[in-house]
């Protein structure tokens, strides 16, 4: 799992420049504070659904789940899935930042293919040119 935008693996194989250059067009600390405020809010809507829902069913004074347990663990969940998101973002920034070049890693299994010399990655055989008139938004 992926704690931080900084940790998903496609951003090892890129220097250190086209590293900065990504993550400051993709990512700023705007979006953190989005990705949180949102796991925390859904999290929030979704345990309190959940205590309402088994109010009637499980007598309050017993030894249930705490209500904040609850939560948190939504929320991690909600912000690991806000997290592939910005992931796959970022996959489509570096196919139009690699537009009609080779990529440095393969997109669909992580593969570093900065040495090789084919048309397809050696370890899934996915392309990995980058089509130069591509129709990715």
């Amino acid at each position: 799992m992926y704690w931080t935008i900084g940790t998903i693996p496609e951003l090892d194989h890129l220097a250190g420049e086209q590293r900065r250059q990504l993550l400051k067009r993709c990512v700023g600390w705007r979006t953190y504070a989005a990705l949180i405020a949102r796991s925390l809010l859904v999290g929030l809507l979704a345990s309190v659904a959940i205590f309402a829902a088994l109010s009637p069913i499980v007598p309050s004074t017993s030894a249930a789940v705490p209500f904040w347990t609850v939560l948190l663990v939504i929320a991690i969940a909600f912000y690991h899935f806000l997290l592939l998101r910005v992931r796959s973002a970022l996959r489509l920034e570096l196919k139009q930042t690699f537009r009609g070049e080779v990529l440095p890693m393969c997109l669909k299994c992580g593969y570093n293919l900065e040495s090789v010399d084919g048309n397809r990655c050696p370890e899934c055989g996915a392309p990995i040119r980058v089509p130069a008139a591509s129709t990715a938004r």
